[in-house]
């Protein structure tokens, strides 16, 4: 085999290659997104503004509150028992404020979810 063959067969083969590759390569469209098709009711404010329904006077035990981004729980942050009374969780706040184990703010946070939640 000569070795003008051989180089215009590789040539070739590599051409072939670089075209394959840059055919194949195109991006590939976006799925069309159909904005006309209503098959969800949008929510609205008075379905925002209800609370839960409760039944036979149940109230809610959790005593949920934001702070930094997130919901805690202020029962479980305080290490009592869900719907504990309000001693009982001043108790445990200044507890928790003797050992420093958070941060003056989040703890202030605490204290406002409590006070709002069993007053």
């Amino acid at each position: 085999m000569h070795t003008s063959l051989f180089f215009i067969v590789n040539g070739i083969i590599i051409f072939y290659l670089i075209f394959r590759l840059i055919s194949v390569s195109r991006p590939a469209k976006p799925t069309p997104l159909h904005f006309e098709i209503r098959r969800f009711r949008a929510p609205t404010m008075e379905n925002q503004n209800n609370p839960p329904p409760t039944y036979g006077g149940e109230r809610s035990l959790n005593c949920l509150f934001q702070f930094d981004g997130h919901t805690w729980d202020a029962f479980e942050i305080l290490g009592i028992p869900a719907g504990s009374d309000k001693k009982s969780c001043l108790d445990a706040l200044n507890q928790m404020r003797l050992n420093q184990e958070a941060p003056e703010d989040f703890l202030n946070a605490v204290l406002a979810a409590v006070t709002s939640q069993l007053s």
